[in-house]
């Protein structure tokens, strides 16, 4: 069978070799150092000025000046949220390499396919 005759049958079928597939080159980035000060009270301002109806999310996110789009790297993007207390943040979803770290606060509840988890630190 040939590489065009596979593409073909497979494509047929709503498939894909990944032979054909485009890996983007993997080119060393410039290494970058964000500050915690900054970020905090930038997250701080930003707790007073956006209320959390006018985003869904109240979030900065890290942003290195070595790309020449706005992201962490080609390959990750960093993001910091606040929540202030008695606010609830509007449910969303996250595919699967969402990693959600708990940096400061008191005992914020996650959901989870209707379940509640309590985070704090130390757990």
């Amino acid at each position: 069978m040939k590489i065009e005759e596979l593409d073909s049958q497979l494509e047929s079928n709503q498939l894909s070799g990944f032979w054909r597939t485009r890996v983007p080159s993997h080119a060393c980035e410039a290494p970058y150092l964000w500050k915690w000060e900054p970020l905090l009270d930038g997250l701080l301002k930003a707790s007073e000025t956006i209320g959390i109806e006018q985003a869904e999310r109240r979030a900065i996110r890290l942003v290195s000046p070595h790309l020449p789009i706005k992201s962490t790297s080609h390959t990750l993007q960093v993001t910091f949220s606040i929540v202030n207390p008695g606010e609830v943040a509007k449910a969303h979803r996250h595919n699967m390499a969402a990693i959600r770290f708990v940096v400061q606060g008191k005992a914020p509840t996650r959901w989870c396919r209707e379940k509640s988890f309590l985070w704090k630190k130390g757990t």
